[in-house]
């Protein structure tokens, strides 16, 4: 798992080197229902959440791809309230199960699939348009 503070800039650079390879599945918006969670706490949850789709991977075993994630925080977004965006690759569960497992987190998720790889370029350009800068953290070692 690695974990990097870019720009906006380098967030874009980063997705012409790494994330155009991948077919990402899903595009997901992390929120909490709790405004005051900490940044620590928050990325407990999120490291949960990814621990528990990949059980749910292992259980159903269909998928021949390897499951890949990418997280963006916007850091703009603490201390009031944590917002992760996300793209998940290689993985059958279904969008159903994605919101269950985040919902258990304590957390409200707005989760779309994603067919194309140009809707990938579209969700780095819009978080990264804002100029700010952002957390990445990711798993994309095959």
């Amino acid at each position: 798992m690695s974990r990097t503070i870019v720009t906006g800039s380098e967030l874009m650079k980063f997705h012409a080197r790494h994330l155009a390879r991948s077919k990402w599945r899903f595009f997901a918006t992390l929120a909490f229902r709790r405004s005051n969670l900490s940044p620590s706490m928050a990325n407990r949850r999120f490291e949960s959440w990814i621990c528990d789709i990949q059980e749910i991977e292992d259980e159903e075993m269909t998928s021949e791809e390897d499951f890949l994630w990418f997280r963006v925080h916007e850091q703009a977004a603490f201390p009031q309230k944590p917002l992760f965006h996300v793209l998940l690759a290689g993985l059958d569960a279904s969008q159903h199960q994605l919101t269950k497992c985040w919902k258990k987190r304590g957390g409200d998720v707005k989760a779309t699939q994603i067919v194309q790889s140009q809707d990938a370029w579209a969700f780095i350009f819009s978080v990264a348009r804002n100029g700010q800068k952002f957390e990445i953290k990711h798993d994309l070692l095959r």
